[in-house]
C-alpha cells in the first residue's frame, strides 16, 4: 500500500480515489504501528476540505478503535465518534454472522473441517439474544415443516425479511460467555492450524483470543491474517483486525510491522512523498503519470504488460507475437473523414492515439475493444432505444442536473466495440463540444468512471494491468 501505485492513484485520480486511497494508505501505516504518522496524513487531508467518502466507514471505525487505544486522535475529524461498547458489538456482529443457509452435518465440531467448521465458530462466537427462541438458521426458517405445502413466494419473502431482523444488533443483545468464546477460539484455531483460509475467521480468532488473555495466539491470528492481505489494498479483514478493542493495543506495539512491510525508515521516507503528491494533486489538480511518454512508448508500455498478465492468452496469438495490441495509425484523411461525419473536432489527445494506432486490442477482461476511427458512432446511435433510455435515467453525479448529464449522453461518442459489458465514451464537457472527457461505463459498476481526457484513461488502464501483476 505504501508504494508507487498509490501515489499514482492520487495523483490521477477521482476525488474519492483520492480520500479513499489516501485514508487506506493512512490506515496501513496505523494498523502497522505508526498512529501518530497515519494521523498526519490524515491531518492533512481532511485540511483540504474535501467531502468525506462513505465508501471509507470500516476505516474509520478503525481508526477509532485505534484511537481510543492509543489514549489520542485529531483535534478534527470529519465523522461522528462512536463509543467503544458500541462499536466492539456491533463488529461481533458484523463478523461473527451465518452466512450460509445449508443445514449443518450433524457431528461434534471437533469433525468439523473447512466452512463447516467456520461456520460452526461464527454460530458459536456471535451475539446472543435476549429471547433464545429466535431462530437465525436461514436453512430452519425456509424449511418447511414434514407434510408442510411448499411456501409461496411472499410467505418465503416474509420469513427472510425475519431471519433478516434477527441478525440485526441490538442493544439488548450480549456476549456470549468466556467458556462459550473458547471453544468457538478453539474451532478457529483448529481452522488456521489445519490451511482453511478465511478473512473474517483469521480477524474473529485474533479478537477471540486477545479478549481472553491468549496474547501469543492473537498474535499469530493477527499476522496470518495481515499475511493474506498483500495482495490487495486495505480489504476489509485488516479494517476488522485493526477495528477489534482488544487487537488494536497489540497492533500499536508494531506486531504486524514485518507482514505489512513497515519500518520506521520505510514510513518516515514514504509520508513526505505522499504529502507532497497530495498537495500537489489537490491544489493543482489531476495530472498525468506517464506524461513523460510518447504515445507510442505508452502503448507499448500497455501492450507489454497486458500481454505479461494474460495468464488465459486470452489475447491473439499474433498480438502475443509482435507485443503490441495495437494497429497501423489512422490517416489524417480518415480522421477529417469521422469528425466530419459526426460534425465534431475530435479531441486532440485521441487524434494523437489515432495516428500512432487506429483502434487497440482489449488489455485485459475488464477493458473495452477500442474501434478503427472510421467505426465510431454517437452512442445513441449504435445503443438499443430503451437501453439508452435506461441510460439516460441514471442518476447525475453530485452536484450535476440531470439536464445537463443528459445532453452529455446525447453527444457521447461511442470509441469502443458494441455488445462488450463495458464501454468507453468520449462526452463533450461544453456545448460547442471543444473540451472532452472519456467515460468508462460498465454494467457491473455504479455510474462511470470519468477522466479528465483520454490520455488519462489509457493512463489508467496501464496503472490497472499492473496492478494486477504486482
Amino acid at each position: 500500500m505504501l508504494n508507487t501505485e498509490t501515489l499514482h492513484t492520487i495523483q490521477a485520480g477521482t476525488d474519492e480515489e483520492v480520500y479513499s486511497t489516501t485514508t487506506r494508505a493512512a490506515l496501513w501505516m496505523a494498523t502497522g504501528g505508526w498512529l501518530a504518522e497515519a494521523d498526519r496524513v490524515l491531518t492533512a487531508l481532511w485540511a483540504y476540505g474535501l467531502p468525506h467518502d462513505r465508501n471509507v466507514w470500516l476505516p474509520d471505525i478503525a481508526f477509532m478503535v485505534l484511537w481510543d487505544a492509543a489514549g489520542t486522535r485529531p483535534d478534527f475529524v470529519p465523522f461522528p465518534l462512536q463509543g467503544i461498547d458500541a462499536i466492539e458489538k456491533n463488529m461481533r456482529g458484523r463478523i461473527a454472522l451465518d452466512r450460509w443457509s445449508y443445514k449443518m452435518p450433524d457431528k461434534p465440531w471437533t469433525e468439523l473441517s473447512g466452512q463447516d467448521l467456520l461456520r460452526k465458530a461464527y454460530l458459536t462466537a456471535r451475539l446472543v439474544k435476549q429471547d433464545p427462541a429466535e431462530n437465525r438458521d436461514m436453512h430452519s426458517i425456509l424449511t418447511p415443516s414434514p407434510g408442510q405445502e411448499p411456501r409461496n413466494m411472499e410467505e418465503q419473502m416474509a420469513l427472510i425479511g425475519k431471519f433478516i431482523k434477527s441478525t440485526a444488533i441490538e442493544a439488548a443483545d450480549i456476549f456470549p460467555s468466556a467458556e462459550t468464546e473458547l471453544e468457538a477460539l478453539a474451532m478457529l484455531t483448529k481452522m488456521m492450524e489445519e490451511g482453511f483460509y478465511s478473512e473474517e475467521g483469521l480477524a474473529l480468532g485474533a479478537d477471540l483470543a486477545a479478549r481472553n488473555g491468549q496474547q501469543e495466539l492473537a498474535i499469530r491470528f493477527a499476522k496470518r491474517c495481515v499475511g493474506k492481505t498483500l495482495f490487495r489494498p486495505v480489504p476489509p479483514n485488516l479494517c476488522e483486525l485493526a477495528a477489534s478493542r482488544h487487537v488494536a493495543p497489540l497492533l500499536l506495539q508494531k506486531i504486524v510491522a514485518p507482514e505489512l512491510g513497515l519500518s520506521d525508515q520505510t514510513v518516515w521516507d514514504y509520508v513526505p512523498e505522499l504529502l507532497t503528491v497530495l498537495n500537489k494533486r489537490i491544489t493543482q489538480g489531476r495530472s498525468l503519470v506517464y506524461g513523460h511518454l510518447l504515445w507510442k512508448e505508452l502503448l507499448g508500455a500497455i501492450s507489454e504488460a497486458a500481454i505479461k498478465a494474460d495468464d488465459n492468452k486470452q489475447i491473439a496469438a499474433d498480438m502475443r507475437e509482435k507485443g503490441w495490441l495495437g494497429c497501423p495509425g489512422a490517416t489524417k484523411e480518415a480522421i477529417s473523414e469521422a469528425e466530419e461525419r459526426l460534425g465534431v473536432t475530435l479531441p486532440d489527445d485521441y487524434k494523437a492515439f489515432l495516428a500512432v494506432t487506429n483502434g487497440f486490442g482489449r488489455v485485459s477482461v475488464t477493458s473495452g475493444v477500442l474501434l478503427p476511427v472510421a467505426e465510431i458512432d454517437y452512442l445513441k446511435n449504435v445503443e438499443e432505444p430503451f437501453a439508452f433510455d435506461l441510460l439516460l435515467d441514471y442518476p447525475p453525479e453530485e452536484g450535476e442536473d440531470e439536464e445537463t448529464y443528459q445532453e452529455k449522453l446525447r453527444n457521447a461518442i461511442l470509441i469502443s466495440e458494441y455488445g462488450d459489458e463495458q464501454q468507453v465514451w468520449l462526452v463533450p464537457e461544453d456545448q460547442a463540444k471543444t473540451r472532452w472527457q472519456t467515460w468508462f461505463f460498465a454494467t457491473w459498476i455504479p455510474g462511470n468512471e470519468r477522466y479528465p481526457g483520454f490520455r488519462h484513461y489509457m493512463e489508467s488502464e496501464l496503472e490497472k494491468v499492473e496492478s494486477q501483476m504486482s
